[in-house]
């Protein structure tokens, strides 16, 4: 019994001993399984995190591809290698791809443009430096011209895994380019050839620029820095004010630019312009674009018609004294009237000669004897008369003002001096000298004094003596009158290439 309490009593302390590993090994089992449990859990948000990422990266990979499927633009993705990766269909506007291409070496392909060479070059450039680079194409038949921009293309590690070529048919704007370029210089030869010049002002800080049109007309240097002071003081102290009241009132927006005024160059020349513009405002700045037209040769013919009928004028009433004249003076010793009749008709027709003289066209051709023109500018008158001078011709291009300075002075002669109402001699007497200059003395020698306080012909400067001037001019010379009682002398003085003494 003893020994069998004594097995029972090892038995039971064994079970016991079994016991408490059985409850350590539960313990551990517990503990594991929450580890594992806590394991798990951490796995699910992971695997959350996974799903999320994963969405978000498939959704922006549908929306490249749904981008790549539907963007008319063609777009083509290499790698380093320069290995075709991704592509869009209107690629194969520029290249005949097929979707077997991916992975293919660009330059198996053929390419539709020129410069395919410097296509590679500037995309290995790229891929190798990172910095973008664009290059401007054409179709192998000429038509199309297309804009490549070539990107740098990186991971998801922001490392350079390759590039991208973008295409941009710019055709159309090229087109309308050159269309904007052609026009522009039909402008610009159309202002240049019409001698109309385009100027721009900035009120708001002073500065205007003008092109080298009407740089000229202002009598500007070409790089000479400009103000609107500095073009003010070019215009004539005469009509700077109502030009600088334009400028303000076209700038205020009440009227556009329109101005016609005179400027006076650094050379002493006279041009009448004539500035024509209109102010243009953006949210920026206001300012003030024109032309300006040289309306010189317009304001000198004007000035010539004006000229022309004031000459009519003065010689309708020229000839209706001169006629008077001729009458009065045969009058007296006519016999008859059968020679009154006589003389005044060869009177009038020799002023009908010398007027002819003085109607030949500027720049005709021929020459003419001095003497010839002094002998018809006298030839309607009578009396003591005096002419020598040296056998001069003068040529077709001074016939004209030459004839009409002689017939100023014998009309004047004849109206006031001694080839009418006074006594006396007139001499007419000419010299070249060494220098090709012609000098002209036309002399009136009264036989009484004149001294009652008006010498004959001393009235104020008229017509006569302003044509005589402008005359002078057109000889390219110059003309005086010396006045005294006992005499008077118009001298006339010039130089011409056109003048040779025979």
């Amino acid at each position: 019994m003893r020994l069998t309490r004594s097995q029972l009593v090892a038995l039971v302390e064994d079970l016991e001993t079994a016991n408490e590993r059985l409850k350590a090994s539960n313990e551990d089992v517990l503990s594991k399984n929450a580890a594992l449990q806590s394991t798990n859990e951490v796995l699910t948000a992971v695997n959350c995190e996974l799903k999320s990422r994963v969405d978000s990266l498939s959704e922006a990979n549908n929306d490249l591809r749904s981008y790549f499927a539907s963007t008319d633009l063609p777009l083509l993705t290499v790698n380093r290698d320069l290995r075709i990766r991704d592509f869009t269909d209107a690629t194969r506007r520029v290249y005949p791809l097929l979707a077997s291409d991916r992975g293919r070496p660009l330059n198996d392909v053929p390419c539709l443009l020129y410069n395919q060479e410097e296509i590679e070059q500037r995309v290995r450039a790229v891929v190798e430096t990172a910095m973008p680079a664009s290059l401007t194409l054409h179709d192998v038949a000429g038509e199309k011209t297309w804009l490549l921009r070539v990107i740098p293309h990186r991971g998801s590690d922001r490392t350079i895994e390759g590039a991208m070529l973008v295409y941009f048919d710019v055709t159309e704007p090229g087109r309308s380019d050159q269309a904007r370029a052609r026009s522009d210089e039909r402008l610009r030869l159309a202002l240049e050839g019409a001698g109309i010049g385009f100027w721009e002002y900035d009120a708001s800080t002073g500065r205007a620029s003008l092109d080298a049109t009407a740089r000229t007309l202002f009598g500007f240097d070409a790089d000479e820095l400009l103000t609107i002071e500095s073009i003010l003081g070019a215009v004539h102290a005469d009509d700077i004010e109502a030009v600088e009241e334009t400028l303000r009132r076209s700038n205020s927006g009440d009227i556009d630019c329109e101005a016609s005024f005179r400027v006076v160059t650094r050379d002493g020349r006279r041009r009448y312009l004539k500035n024509i513009g209109r102010r243009l405002s953006t949210c920026r700045s206001a300012r003030i674009v024109g032309v300006s037209i040289d309306m010189t040769p317009e304001f000198e013919a004007q000035q010539g018609r004006i000229l022309m009928l004031r000459e009519i004028n003065h010689r309708m009433k020229n000839l209706f004294s001169i006629v008077a004249g001729m009458l009065r003076i045969a009058a007296r010793d006519a016999k008859s009237v059968r020679q009154l009749s006589e003389e005044v008709v060869d009177r009038i027709t020799a002023l009908a000669k010398s007027h002819d003289l003085t109607q030949m066209p500027l720049g005709g051709e021929g020459a003419t004897r001095l003497t010839d023109l002094v002998g018809v500018a006298l030839a309607p008158y009578r009396g003591d008369v005096t002419v020598s001078g040296p056998d001069v011709s003068v040529a077709g291009g001074h016939v004209a003002a030459l004839a009409m300075i002689l017939h100023e002075w014998a009309t004047n002669s004849a109206k006031y001096g001694v080839l009418g109402a006074l006594a006396g001699h007139l001499r007419v007497t000419w010299h070249v000298s060494e220098g090709g200059q012609v000098g002209l003395d036309w002399a009136e020698f009264y036989d009484e004094r004149q001294d009652d306080g008006r010498t004959p012909g001393q009235e104020r400067p008229g017509f006569g003596s302003t044509l005589v001037q402008l005359s002078a001019a057109q000889l390219g010379g110059e003309t005086d009158v010396e006045i005294a009682p006992t005499h008077r002398t118009h001298r006339l003085r010039f130089v011409s290439d056109q003048m040779a003494k025979e």
